[in-house]
């Protein structure tokens, strides 16, 4: 069992179970606010305790950003957003109140806070689905189960790391590139191939109704936009 992580058809079968727990059929949007966070959790990289702070005065959907507020010793908190990540967003913001200020999901508003696993557990088995052991152990989340989505795409390392806002040794690059926009570039890249892969793996489509959440603006082409007008890539 503990190399049954390491092989793509695993890793492929996991995810369609988690999506499939978390969304309702046929239209295959969140069920809950909950969901959103494990979903976007997901198609982020980033730990669902991260995705739970997330202001709405930190997203720029005109550039499809999510300035995220900068962490201790990280190199750039800027995660880009693809169709898919915008479309999930929306949803979340949909189950929201009028009274819920400034956070997305409120009452999960302590990033430092985890989101508990045993909730991910719990959708699972509303949904009658036999629970994983790779998502039970603590090594084994949501954003590794992304990174190896990523790797058995075939995304490089560095990209890999960036998109999982793990260090890169981006000085090397700094005779040739602005390390910070490189960093940037290549997060934006391997969520794109993320983006593409989840969607192929679960049988989404950008005609499908989560992509069309009512009085959420919506990107127009698929993954995310250019970073060239992007102003948190000269952080």
């Amino acid at each position: 069992m503990e190399y049954e992580f390491l092989t793509k058809e695993n890793v492929e079968r996991t995810v369609v179970a988690v999506w499939s727990s978390l969304t309702s059929s046929p239209s295959g949007s969140p069920v809950s606010r909950e969901a959103c966070i494990f979903l976007l959790s997901l198609a982020t990289v980033l730990p669902a305790s991260r995705i739970a702070g997330m202001k709405l005065g930190d997203l720029d959907f005109e550039h499809s950003v999510w300035h995220d507020p900068r962490r201790k010793r990280e190199q750039l908190p800027t995660v880009p957003l693809t169709r898919l990540t915008k479309a999930l967003i929306g949803h979340a913001y949909s189950f929201r109140g009028d009274r819920d200020g400034d956070y997305l999901f409120p009452g999960h508003r302590d990033p430092s806070a985890p989101v508990s696993g045993s909730s991910l557990l719990r959708a699972f088995r509303r949904a009658k689905i036999e629970p994983r052991q790779l998502l039970a152990s603590p090594g084994y989340d949501l954003p590794t189960l992304a990174i190896w989505i990523m790797a058995f795409d075939g995304v490089s390392r560095d990209a890999n790391l960036a998109a999982a806002h793990r260090k890169v040794d981006i000085w090397r690059l700094s005779e040739f590139y602005n390390p910070y926009r490189w960093l940037f570039e290549q997060r934006q890249f391997a969520l794109g191939r993320l983006e593409t892969a989840l969607m192929r793996i679960v049988g989404l489509s950008y005609s499908d109704p989560l992509f069309s959440q009512p009085g959420v603006r919506q990107p127009t082409g698929p993954g995310p936009a250019p970073a060239a007008n992007a102003k948190a890539q000269t952080i």
